[in-house]
């Protein structure tokens, strides 16, 4: 088979797999508090029982809006693919920004390494499962911050442009 004729084929899979798995049934927001006060929403996602944690860090100035029902109109590639994720057996977190504010220039910091030392600990508090750091564009100096830092409490990281 052509591949050309396999593109309709996986287009129609993901579809499935998007419409079995609606963001509002299967997800929770929550706020997380930081030490340095405020706190920074979460949006968390997952499988009965998941193989590993996938936290993400989409790009740009980093800002999700996450409503409080667990549903969010941020397109970034990391939250558009979620329901994927989570139909293969990983639970996903995506972290907004602390306090809501932007978050270039700021990715690189000890203060943003503690708010995702939280986020890490809030997704081990859900699952007793390897915890991955998944960044994307700007996201990925998150993502390798984290990573840098916080030792043992990350089983790996991905990046992505």
């Amino acid at each position: 088979m052509r591949i050309g004729r396999l593109a309709p084929i996986v287009a129609f899979s993901l579809a499935l797999i998007g419409a079995a798995l609606p963001l509002s049934a299967q997800n929770f927001a929550t706020d997380i508090p930081l030490l340095s006060g405020g706190s920074e929403r979460v949006l968390f996602a997952a499988p009965a029982a998941p193989r590993a944690i996938l936290i993400m860090f989409p790009g740009g100035a980093g800002t999700v809006e996450i409503s409080a029902n667990g549903t969010t109109t941020n397109r970034n590639f990391l939250v558009r693919t979620l329901p994927l994720w989570v139909a293969q057996g990983f639970a996903v977190e995506i972290v907004g920004s602390p306090n809501g504010a932007p978050l270039l220039g700021q990715r690189h910091t000890p203060a943003y390494v503690a708010a995702i030392g939280r986020a890490v600990d809030f997704a081990r508090s859900r699952a007793n499962v390897p915890i991955w750091l998944v960044g994307t564009s700007q996201g990925s100096k998150a993502a390798a911050n984290g990573a840098a830092h916080l030792g043992s409490k990350i089983a790996g990281v991905v990046l992505s442009s």
